[in-house]
Parts: structure tokens; sequence; C-alpha cells
């Protein structure tokens, strides 16, 4: 507006809006602020989309479970993978733990429920097994061997304790 030689008047005039376009600015900035809303809701579900692209790799869950065993092996962590028709047992255990674990001197199992779903039949729950040790240096127990299973019975105790 300078270039154009307005006084500071002049300039305060352009500077100014009219009712109707104050009332055209007030409603945009109420649809931008709802559009702009983010509720716990959403950041929940992106967080939920991270991790479910990060821990998946393939859409089929037992197909993703291979995966991940595979690379555990690779790993040199101790595996198990027994899936039959009606039934699964998944076990690991790291190299490491596995040492500290055949140095302890006490051990208990603890088993967690509802924490996973089935591989078999996904809308059946799974139960999360795990081995608690006392750490012969530190005396603090620790979980050095984990079970997923779909039974909680002794077969499946049975099959992971060989």
């Amino acid at each position: 507006h300078v270039d154009n030689h307005l006084d500071w008047e002049k300039i305060q005039e352009h500077l100014r809006l009219t009712e109707e376009e104050l009332q055209a600015v007030s409603v945009m900035v109420q649809v931008l602020c709802q559009k702009l809303y983010v509720s716990r809701h959403h950041v929940n579900h992106i967080i939920v989309n991270m991790q479910s692209k990060f821990a998946r790799r393939h859409p089929i869950d037992k197909d993703s479970v291979i995966s991940w065993f595979l690379e555990l092996d690779e790993q040199g962590y101790q595996t198990l993978y027994h899936v039959m028709d009606s039934t699964f047992v998944l076990s690991w255990i790291p190299p490491l733990q596995a040492k500290l674990l055949q140095e302890s001197n006490e051990i208990y199992i603890d088993a967690t429920h509802k924490t996973c779903k089935s591989i078999i039949n996904c809308p059946d729950d799974g139960y999360l097994f795990s081995i608690v040790a006392n750490n012969a240096v530190t005396g603090h127990r620790y979980p050095p061997a984990f079970i997923i299973t779909d039974k909680e019975d002794s077969e499946s105790l049975q099959l992971w304790l060989r």
C-alpha cells in the first residue's frame, strides 16, 4: 500500500474488517478449530497402527509369527514353534537368559490370561506363561523364558519344559 502512496489513515481503512468480513472469518476459524481437534482416541489409533506396522510381519497372524520365529532363530534364541490344527505352543528364550536360567537354583511359573489372541482361532484368548527365576548374582527375580499357548493345560507346559 505504501507503493500506492497511501498514508496511514488510508492503510488503516484497508486493515479493518467490515462486520460481514469479520463474521466470515469467525466462521472459518470455528470450522478450522473443529477440523484441527485431536482427541485421545485419534492419538491412540495412530499409536496402535504404528505398533501394528512394527510388530506384524504378515497380515495373517500365523505367518507373522513364523517370520518372527525365523528371525529369533537367526539371533540364537531357543525357540519352540508347535502348531497343530486345534492348538499351538510358542516359546522363546534369549541366549544370555538361557545361560542365566541354567545357573538359577529357583524357578517359578507365572501365567497371565487374556494378554493375546489365538493364532489358530482369532476370537479365542491365548495364555502367556513366563518362567520366573532368581538371579544368582543380584537375587532379583526376572522372566527369562516365555510361552504363548491357546490351552491352559499340562500338555502345553510339558512340551515347553522339555
